[in-house]
């Protein structure tokens, strides 16, 4: 059994789809034919496949050691493209956990699931669970052909009261005992659930456009340069800027960009070069995903260490107030560069 939040599949997958693409000739076809085929068990409900001897038993041998037979995650949103490969190469079952310690940690029931979807399961026996309307970001329970909403619980296994905190308690229990998460989800056709965001963290534009920055960043971390990211706006602005940890794996073939040596780093992050390319990387990512123009990244800092853990929750995912002010010189700069140059 394997269990990782997103940030840590992601790597594991980073690497996994830049190891195929750069197969070429006969090995990139054998891939081709591999996942095709593959994909095409996997729609009969079938992990398993003849492909697996040739290419994916390889490929789960050097990347969790070849002896996983069931992979678990949660703690945010993760990309159907990821789940799909990983389903392709490992030839497990992969489920996504969700709850909340005020509902006793269990609200979801995943089950095995061998589509290319991103959900959570359908609500458990003991709690209630319904999508109430958020007119102001545009998701609404009557949307088609996906009901969306803020994410609200009810039963048994939801708190009574925040302890000695009545105010907090008010602000998260309603009149009817309705637990208001904050997350944003959708229902799916037969049911399930999908987790799209957090409704705390969506913020909008100086052009009216609202931005869902963690989806954005489950998103743009499958670019090869990126090992962490930070995506950020303002309503006083109508493009998104982002700071990005590069990935140290592609430090040299960044520095060849740069033009300067692989143990320069400080020379590496201050490359027009690099950032330009990086950028070009982001931007291809946004279009295989088919984002809006206002969601792609205009201007990036590119930082030499890792996020502190301070901007981060137990389950690595980001405390993005707190990383607001952390790095809010580095954002004020991109604007000011952005509109000098505009």
């Amino acid at each position: 059994m394997f269990i990782g939040v997103p940030r840590v599949l992601n790597r594991y997958f980073d690497t996994i789809k830049a190891n195929f693409d750069a197969a070429q000739g006969p090995k990139r076809l054998l891939i081709d034919w591999a996942l095709e085929s593959k994909r095409r068990s996997l729609a009969k409900g079938r992990f398993l496949s003849y492909w697996d001897l040739f290419v994916f038993r390889q490929v789960a041998r050097q990347a969790l050691g070849g002896r996983v037979r069931f992979i678990a995650t949660g703690s945010a949103p993760i990309s159907p493209e990821l789940l799909e490969l990983f389903r392709l190469c490992f030839s497990c079952c992969i489920v996504e956990g969700y709850g909340m310690t005020e509902v006793l940690v269990v609200s979801g029931t995943p089950h095995i699931d061998t589509s290319k979807r991103s959900h959570v399961g359908a609500p458990w026996d003991a709690v209630e669970i319904k999508l109430v309307d958020v007119p102001d970001m545009n998701y609404l329970s009557t949307d088609q052909p996906y009901p969306r909403g803020e994410i609200c619980f009810r039963g048994p296994l939801v708190m009574r009261e925040y302890f000695r905190d009545p105010v907090r308690t008010a602000e998260a229990l309603d009149a009817d005992g309705w637990l208001h998460s904050g997350d944003i989800g959708c229902w799916l056709e037969d049911g399930h659930l999908r987790i799209l965001d957090r409704k705390k963290n969506i913020f909008k534009l100086s052009n009216g456009e609202y931005v869902q920055p963690e989806k954005l960043e489950q998103l743009y971390v499958q670019s090869k340069y990126v090992a962490q990211i930070f995506v950020d706006g303002s309503p006083l602005e109508a493009q998104l800027v982002a700071v990005i940890v590069p990935d140290p794996t592609y430090v040299p073939e960044l520095a060849a960009i740069a033009e300067v040596p692989p143990t320069d780093v400080a020379a590496v992050l201050a490359s027009d070069a690099v950032r330009r390319a990086i950028i070009k990387d982001l931007d291809a990512v946004a279009a295989n995903h088919k984002l809006n123009a206002y969601e792609r990244i205009a201007a990036v800092h590119l930082a030499a260490a890792e996020f502190p853990p301070d901007l981060l929750t137990p389950t690595f995912k980001l405390k993005r107030n707190v990383a607001r002010q952390f790095y809010q010189d580095q954002v004020a700069a991109l604007y000011a560069a952005l509109n000098a140059s505009a």
